[in-house]
């Protein structure tokens, strides 16, 4: 966190746990210095939701927009909210094997937008 704040000016407030490892040791420890962190564990988040624990949707690249509409609009009707995690967007080079291509992501934004919610930041999410 010093680093990041050092070098860009701006003191990061979530994290996502590298590989998604965590513990209550991790977490008690990261509680100290964020407001939240994400896991790689997938799922939903309720208001409720352990804040140091948060769910994910893990985008992949055959994850159509279809999957995101679907997914937001299980969130809807459940009451709960989503974290898209995306391991890379418009990658020139191939990137990673999650990598999403730029029409792909333009297909997840445009169903997003179509279900009608809301999108926010974790940060203001969890405030």
């Amino acid at each position: 966190q010093a680093a990041i704040s050092s070098a860009t000016g701006i003191t990061p407030k979530s994290c996502a746990y590298p590989y998604g490892a965590y513990n209550s040791t991790v977490t008690s420890v990261a509680a100290q210095y964020f407001r939240s962190c994400r896991t790689t564990n997938g799922g939903q988040n309720s208001a409720s939701a352990d804040r140091y624990t948060l769910a994910t949707y893990y985008v992949h690249t055959s994850t159509t927009g279809a999957m995101i509409r679907a997914a937001v609009d299980q969130a809807k009707a459940d009451g709960t909210w989503l974290i898209l995690c995306y391991h890379g967007v418009g990658v020139a080079d191939g990137g990673y094997g999650d990598d999403v291509d730029g029409p792909t992501f333009q297909s997840h934004i445009d169903a997003v937008k179509a279900s009608g919610v809301t999108v926010k930041t974790v940060g203001s999410v969890i405030g």
